[in-house]
């Protein structure tokens, strides 16, 4: 696997305890649209991260879950 497909950004809110859910390939990306995004008062900052990152570690996990429910029938 490359750079590029381990390492990633995501918008750290600075009124929220968990990153934003949305992944950008380029810090330059994740920046655009923080600054479209946020409100006049609002701060952020752009974080990097590799295939240990939290945020897509648990939406894989859950993921994970969903894909391997299996409902009962009656």
């Amino acid at each position: 696997m490359d750079h590029a497909q381990l390492h990633h950004y995501h918008i750290c809110w600075s009124d929220r305890a968990t990153l934003d859910w949305e992944r950008f390939r380029t810090h330059e990306d994740a920046a655009a649209r923080a600054k479209q995004l946020a409100h006049p008062s609002e701060s952020y900052t752009i974080e990097e991260y590799d295939r240990t990152c939290p945020r897509c570690r648990d939406a894989m996990n859950l993921k994970s879950k969903h894909s391997t429910y299996k409902g009962t029938s009656a």
